[in-house]
């Protein structure tokens, strides 16, 4: 399931991305934070911070009621800076069968070494977490079924890369590594079920019909494929257990509790869970037409991932990933 050392080094700490883990990004370590926090602040911090990681919508043209960039991020910085769209960060929760939570912790891409699914797959306390749930014992039982212990749940930006990113290439798919290595090989002989929520499709809604030149979309149009087809490895694993879909109110409620305090009042004002006159000191970030936004790409991103679930085809690699 591993390939190399759990961490490595790299040197992130001048990306404008620096100022999500306290002191910057100076080794591959420092692309994880566990929970509870050393430092004692919240895993998500403020709204800059979970604008960046989940809330933030790309421009999609494809989303006629909503096309435009939504960024929460502009709001609440003094300089009106936006997020950096080309971070992916990854909240994995892992839950026993009557829905504790037995580990959490956070994980951020490395531009220069990896992505934020390698860490996860690479995490030695993540594993350990799973076999002291599901000892061993238990994992060689041949009556397991999906979720019969539990379920770890990764919350993610975008769906994983099947063959379909920049830094990578064409042969590395985060897709394969989450359902052919750490669910076949340890989640699901254990009876632990994967479930990956995303807030946003990767290039999988990518219409190139659209696109002004051939060449363009000859260019982009075998990513777009193969992005497409990363969804499938997904569909084809979901009688063993795994799943990949939207984030839903109940995911996005979690994501906000692990946010600082202005921020989870200022959420439960706008959303309705704290009814009208609901204090907030917060930034008052999650307007109305944010909150619309942010439903409506939740929609937009449920409907692609069923779109993309049944259609198309399934190349060896797809299916070996499920089998």
């Amino acid at each position: 399931m591993r390939t190399r050392p759990a961490f490595g080094r790299c040197d992130c700490a001048g990306s404008d991305r620096g100022w999500e883990v306290a002191g910057g990004y100076t080794s591959e370590a420092s692309h994880v934070r566990r929970s509870p926090t050393p430092d004692g602040n919240s895993l998500l911090g403020g709204v800059a911070q979970l604008c960046h990681a989940f809330f933030h919508c790309s421009p999609t043209p494809e989303l006629s009621s909503h096309p435009d960039e939504l960024c929460l991020r502009v709001a609440c910085d003094p300089a009106g800076r936006k997020c950096e769209t080309k971070g992916v960060v990854v909240v994995a929760a892992l839950r026993d069968r009557a829905g504790d939570l037995r580990f959490l912790s956070r994980y951020s891409n490395c531009p220069l070494s990896s992505h934020a699914e390698e860490y996860v797959v690479r995490d030695e306390e993540l594993v350990r977490a799973v076999m002291e749930m599901a000892p061993e014992d238990d994992a060689r039982s041949s009556t397991k079924t999906p979720g019969s212990a539990g379920t770890l749940t990764l919350y993610q930006r975008l769906q994983p890369c099947h063959g379909s990113s920049d830094n990578r290439g064409p042969l590395w798919s985060c897709s394969d590594a989450l359902v052919a290595g750490l669910h076949r090989e340890l989640l699901g002989p254990r009876g632990v079920s994967l479930r990956v929520a995303v807030s946003y499709t990767y290039r999988a809604h990518w219409d190139v019909r659209g696109f002004e030149s051939e060449r363009e979309r000859r260019w982009w149009g075998p990513k777009v494929e193969a992005a497409r087809e990363g969804i499938r490895v997904f569909a084809a694993a979901a009688k063993d257990g795994v799943t990949l879909e939207a984030l839903n109110a109940e995911d996005w409620a979690f994501l906000v509790s692990l946010c600082d305090e202005d921020v989870a009042r200022d959420y439960a004002a706008a959303f309705g869970e704290g009814g009208e006159g609901f204090g907030s000191k917060g930034c008052g970030v999650f307007t109305a037409p944010a909150v619309a936004h942010r439903r409506a790409m939740d929609e937009f991103v449920a409907e692609q991932i069923r779109r993309h679930s049944a259609s198309g085809p399934t190349n060896g690699r797809a299916t070996n990933a499920a089998g």
